[in-house]
């Protein structure tokens, strides 16, 4: 299992993360991906689709915040294998569960899915008719967010927002060490945009793991469950993730078995503006705090308006 611990790894929201899961699913019900206790942590998640093994013998259903059956996948056979991505928007401000039921076990059935995270704001909330407290009302009132937020349809949030340089690399691995290390310059950020390996044969055999800014493994990817070198970039099988770091970007290979491997990754570049240093609660200049000032940034950050 690797499953992300986003409560744990979030730290630049909003960000996307990939998780891929490995399992022999058993005749019945089988967990594959649970968050819960996000409104204790004040954290939104947002599901963002997944990829599987083809498997006409199971059936996935989604579980938000306690209601069962809120998305299901009546036949996993009817949906595209691994180098695939079936899209999916499933916002939850208080848990998430994936599962899958088989009607006959299922040896190795693999399973990745892009899980979307930030604070819980004040936009969430209106949403999912959480009760604001007052300084919250205040904010949605001046902004005008508790008349608007049902009034138009919101844009789709895009992981490409904001990045000015967009990178690629591609190695070939036959030890286990770090294949990509990006700093970034002072003022900027790095973000992790896509991985796509030489898949292995069997599971367990290729890790690919992420650190960043003195974080270790904040996803621990099996490469068994990845999208393929052989797909082509950038097209709708891509999985666009947004893993930022401000210090150091790592990205590491884990070598068990075989190999070598061919890994390609697409990250990043980007200035880190100033709505972003608010959120992330990073130091402001003067000339910053007045400038946040004069443009209400601060109450957009709260109300998750921006960024």
């Amino acid at each position: 299992m690797a499953v992300v611990d986003i409560k744990r790894v979030l730290r630049y929201p909003p960000e996307i993360f990939m998780g891929t899961v490995i399992k022999d699913l058993a005749e019945g019900y089988n967990d594959l991906v649970t968050y819960t206790g996000l409104d204790v942590a004040k954290v939104h998640a947002t599901f963002m689709g997944f990829s599987s093994t083809p498997a006409s013998n199971v059936m996935l259903e989604v579980t938000k915040d306690g209601i069962g059956g809120y998305m299901t996948v009546f036949d996993l056979g009817a949906v595209p294998g691994l180098d695939y991505h079936n899209d999916a928007r499933i916002p939850a401000a208080r848990s998430i569960v994936v599962r899958a039921r088989a009607i006959s076990s299922v040896s190795n059935f693999a399973f990745r899915y892009l899980i979307r995270a930030s604070k819980l704001r004040i936009v969430h909330k209106l949403l999912h008719g959480i009760v604001l407290t007052p300084e919250e009302r205040r904010i949605a009132e001046r902004l005008g967010l508790i008349d608007s937020v049902f009034a138009y349809p919101s844009d789709i949030w895009n992981p490409y927002r904001g990045i000015t340089e967009v990178h690629y690399t591609a190695v070939t691995v036959s030890q286990s060490g770090a294949i990509l290390r990006v700093t970034p310059r002072e003022g900027e950020k790095a973000v992790l945009i896509g991985i796509l390996v030489e898949r292995p044969s069997s599971p367990n055999a290729l890790y690919i793991h992420v650190d960043r800014d003195g974080l270790d493994d904040i996803m621990v990817l099996d490469a068994y469950a990845l999208p393929t070198i052989h797909v082509g970039y950038p097209t709708p099988f891509w999985n666009a993730m947004r893993v930022i770091a401000i210090d150091e970007l790592v990205v590491r290979a884990e070598i068990l078995s075989g190999g070598p491997y061919k890994v390609r990754i697409v990250y990043g570049r980007a200035p880190i503006f100033l709505a972003e240093k608010i959120a992330w609660g990073l130091e402001l200049s003067e000339q910053e705090r007045i400038k946040a000032e004069r443009l209400g940034l601060f109450d957009q950050v709260e109300a998750g308006v921006i960024p």
